[in-house]
């Protein structure tokens, strides 16, 4: 933790953009499900989907960063929340492999 109770050791930046996502392992045909991500930063981000995700689950992760090409990343997700009504879920999520390419692009993104 940091001096102010903060666990993440890279800041969250408030963005809103499209990304899509895939449950690993991948099973059968589904393809990527869509959701928009929320807040962002160097090692994780916080995304808003219709479908329920489990905690820890592995994801291939898209981002549609604007002004970039779509990054590729894998990650895992940390926590999940469903919101009230039929709004759909809230995933925390970290990045577990990622380029140097696509750290750079997110870096840019969040201004780091």
């Amino acid at each position: 933790m940091n001096a102010n109770g903060e666990r993440r050791r890279s800041p969250r930046v408030n963005r809103v953009f499209p990304m899509r996502y895939r449950v690993i392992p991948v099973a059968g045909k589904n393809g990527y499900r869509e959701g928009n991500v929320r807040d962002l930063s160097l090692d994780g981000l916080r995304f808003q989907c219709t479908g329920g995700l489990r905690p820890k689950a592995g994801l291939l992760l898209e981002l549609i960063v604007p002004g970039e090409q779509p990054v590729r990343s894998f990650g895992r997700t940390a926590w999940v929340r469903e919101l009230p009504g039929r709004a759909g879920f809230e995933v925390g999520g970290r990045f577990v492999d990622q380029s140097t390419a696509v750290r750079r692009a997110i870096g840019r993104h969040v201004g780091v």
